[in-house]
């Protein structure tokens, strides 16, 4: 059983998952030390969380406005919401030693508020 489940392929990187998906799967495969699943799930996570300025750019942002506003970036294979992933980012790179997470991931919050700031109307100041 052992086999099919580190060379199962029901994850590949041509399907975009959720970031509470990846980093679920990610936590699971690294402490069971599924080292296929926790590969795959990591390359995910480089996908949005990059350090590269070209691949950053090159993500798609999405803009919701639904009595709160809500930022959600994607990579073709991670979806990630800009308000709510944010902590569960940074709580990921510390307890799984994965460093390169923690630069976009404490940008994420400041993100959303920069997005919501130039969306608000400015009013004259009487």
């Amino acid at each position: 059983m052992g086999d099919s489940v580190t060379q199962s392929t029901t994850y590949t990187h041509d399907n975009r998952l959720p970031f509470a998906v990846v980093a679920g799967l990610y936590e699971l495969a690294h402490k069971y030390r599924m080292d296929n699943l926790a590969d795959e799930m990591l390359r995910r996570l480089k996908s949005c969380f990059t350090h590269n300025l070209r691949a950053w750019d090159a993500l798609g942002y999405v803009s919701i406005d639904e009595g709160q506003h809500f930022t959600i970036i994607r990579s073709p294979s991670l979806e990630v919401s800009a308000s709510v992933d944010a902590i569960r980012a940074v709580n990921l790179a510390r307890r799984a030693n994965i460093p390169f997470l923690l630069p976009v991931a404490f940008y994420l919050p400041g993100f959303t508020t920069l997005a919501r700031y130039s969306t608000a109307s400015h009013a004259p100041m009487a």
